[in-house]
């Protein structure tokens, strides 16, 4: 989204906060700033709006004072971080519920750090927003069974499923 955003006429460089619900723009010292925004939204799509001015300059000030703000590719390195500091907390709790050994544990450790890494890319392809990750978090469940039951017997993989839904599904 971001390297798209780059590409806007106008645009010199875009930047997303760290929650992935604002971006920034910084124009080109010349551009026409209300064609660049325009611009920018129908690249984001719906339903992006400009922020009231005084939220606005909140956000610009945050930057400025070294608040984090990715550029293109940044958000991506980011959210695998995430994604294996949640894997292991994912797996800590549901191993405990669960019931699992050692080696069970560290399996469905590196199971769940592969399927939220692929979440988080997909939900970065989507659009980035929290919403799709969520809505990628639940694809990621429905695809477990049958991994699952690779390393698991069918009761502990039915327990830790259970616990993945009760805890993570809709």
């Amino acid at each position: 989204m971001l390297a798209r955003l780059d590409e806007v006429e106008g645009v010199k460089a875009s930047r997303v906060d760290w929650s992935g619900r604002y971006v920034l723009l910084e124009l080109e010292p010349e551009a026409d700033a209300s064609r660049a925004v325009r611009k920018a939204t129908a690249v984001l799509g719906e339903p992006v709006r400009r922020l009231p001015a005084r939220d606005e300059a909140s956000q610009v000030e945050a930057y400025r004072k070294g608040e984090p703000w990715m550029r293109a590719g940044e958000s991506s390195r980011m959210s695998r971080r995430e994604s294996e500091v949640l894997s292991g907390r994912i797996t800590e709790q549901v191993a405990r519920d669960a019931g699992l050994d050692e080696a069970e544990t560290e399996r469905l450790g590196a199971l769940m750090r592969e399927e939220l890494a692929r979440a988080f890319e997909r939900a970065h392809e989507a659009g980035g927003d929290v919403e799709r990750l969520h809505d990628q978090l639940a694809v990621a469940l429905e695809g477990l069974p049958g991994k699952l039951s690779s390393f698991l017997s069918p009761a502990k993989a039915e327990r830790v499923l259970k616990v993945l839904q009760d805890r993570y599904g809709d």
